[in-house]
């Protein structure tokens, strides 16, 4: 099987408790974990907390696991307390209430975040007179970034991503875990 490097690889150091990783935005279907040194348990969510129930991954032998990549381009927003990102009319929405997700390509780039929870999605000229596209409220206060220019933001390139973490433990000792998102072609 081939493989792909998706972005950027990360590292989680991990023991007889649970550590997360810093969130990632999904940017492929499948990420590639191998554990050094000891045997670990791995979950992977919004923010997941492993415990030996979890997936087991023996140590340096690499696995393979599915993730679900969604993204959108954003084409508006709105400031405050909440966050509402505006979509092409017609695009739906590829995300569910409490999925995270991540902005990036806004300019200024201070209305940029990362990791935030969906609150809900507003669909359709009934949620709002005026408005024929469907939006998704995000859990970011962004009313101090009205000040620093969403009224002049620009979109070119904005685009909003899942995010998603992934947690890992020992049965006991220091060990970790090494996670890149990749592509694959090829057999088994």
């Amino acid at each position: 099987m081939a493989h792909n490097p998706v972005g950027t690889g990360f590292t989680v150091v991990t023991g007889g408790s649970s550590t997360a990783s810093d969130a990632f935005s999904v940017q492929s279907d499948v990420i590639r974990i191998v554990a050094t040194l000891k045997d670990c348990h791995v979950a992977i969510g919004t923010n997941p907390t492993a415990t030996i129930t979890n997936y087991f991954l023996a140590s340096g032998m690499p696995e393979t696991l599915s993730i679900t990549p969604k993204s959108q381009p954003v084409v508006g927003i709105n400031t405050g307390t909440s966050t509402t990102l505006h979509f092409p009319e017609g695009t739906g929405c590829a995300f569910n209430v409490g999925d995270t997700v991540t902005v990036t390509g806004l300019t200024p780039s201070t209305l940029n975040f990362s990791h935030k929870p969906v609150e809900r999605i507003l669909v359709g000229a009934s949620s709002q007179p005026g408005f024929f596209s469907t939006r998704a409220v995000i859990t970011h206060d962004s009313s101090a970034s009205t000040v620093g220019g969403a009224s002049t933001a620009t979109f070119n390139g904005c685009m909003v991503r899942n995010s998603l973490k992934v947690a890992a433990i020992t049965d006991g000792g220091v060990g970790s875990i090494n996670c890149h998102q990749v592509q694959t072609s090829g057999g088994a």
